[in-house]
């Protein structure tokens, strides 16, 4: 499997929906958020200038009767999660505020590109569970070599995302694939 290689490093898992909502009449097309959440992504990978502890990330498109969101999952590095101030005390970070602000200075600096002639969208994220019948929060910790717990990923978390066009019942000419995934090589030290 492509994720496989994360095996040999603790990682943390964040599902989050991120929707664009129109504050005027035009809508956000598809190729709009298309456009936005694919540079946001390429972004947020970036080693220097990117989010930081961000491996990579799959998502699945969907749309409400007149929205198009990305329900995403980034894969953080766990050892990226707690940050120490100048003084050595230590604080857990909350992903989904921070990815929240990254999101919007990302929104901020590139709406006039990307939403040219129409008023900026307003961006609002938020966390859901990872699988709702599994009962799993938003977040989930995988330690190396926790089996038990790398075995949902692989047998639960990850096939839903990767079959999810295929279950979805209702058809939509504008999506052709509702499933991505990183492209970035998966290299670990």
């Amino acid at each position: 499997s492509y994720f496989k290689a994360y095996k040999s490093t603790s990682i943390s898992l964040y599902r989050m929906r991120i929707w664009l909502n129109s504050q005027d009449d035009n809508e956000v097309s598809l190729d709009q958020c298309k456009k936005y959440f694919g540079d946001l992504n390429k972004q947020a990978s970036k080693t220097n200038a990117g989010f930081e502890g961000y491996l990579n990330f799959f998502y699945i498109w969907d749309k409400t009767p007149n929205e198009w969101f990305q329900d995403i999952v980034l894969i953080i590095d766990s050892e990226t999660l707690l940050k120490t101030d100048g003084n050595g005390k230590g604080a857990i970070r909350v992903i989904t505020e921070e990815f929240q602000e990254f999101a919007q200075e990302y929104l901020d600096h590139r709406a006039e590109v990307i939403f040219a002639g129409q008023m900026k969208p307003q961006l609002r994220i938020e966390p859901i569970p990872l699988m709702y019948h599994l009962h799993l929060p938003s977040q989930l910790l995988i330690d190396v070599g926790d089996r038990e717990v790398w075995k949902i990923f692989e047998n639960s978390i990850l096939p839903y995302f990767l079959y999810h066009e295929l279950l979805e019942l209702r058809l939509d000419d504008e999506v052709s694939s509702r499933f991505s995934r990183g492209t970035k090589k998966i290299v670990l030290n």
